[in-house]
């Protein structure tokens, strides 16, 4: 937030300079909301869906599966084999503000690797 107002700021001050009429509040007022919409078209774009995350699965021959107990939120991966019978493949964790982590535990298979890889790093899980 510091740095949002030093940039309004800096900003206010260069329209100041080049057009010495403009009334310094106001354009430092419209500054401030022009970076904090910037801001929040930015935060938007670190967003997914689990329905995103599944059609990637989807895409790689897995399937994605969201799973909720215990104040935790997990995404699994699973390969279901031609008996029926399941292989997981990897997981992701989700941390309480909704950022998507990789859990550390085991290898993982290309095809999860895919996954992360197409998810923006820092991305939130939206429900």
């Amino acid at each position: 937030m510091k740095n949002l107002f030093k940039k309004a700021h800096k900003m206010a001050r260069e329209m100041k300079e080049k057009y010495p009429e403009v009334d310094y509040h106001a354009q430092f007022g419209l500054c401030i909301s022009f970076l904090l919409e910037e801001k929040e078209e930015e935060e938007m774009d670190n967003t997914i869906t689990f329905n995103e995350i599944k059609k990637m699965a989807e895409e790689e021959g897995l399937e994605a599966a969201l799973w909720e107990k215990y104040n935790l939120t997990k995404i699994y991966f699973n390969h279901y084999t031609g008996s029926g019978y399941r292989k997981s493949k990897g997981q992701f964790d989700i941390q309480e503000d909704g950022t998507i982590l990789v859990n550390k535990k085991g290898i993982y298979t290309k095809e999860v690797e895919n996954i992360w890889l197409q998810i923006p790093e820092g991305a939130k899980l939206v429900k």
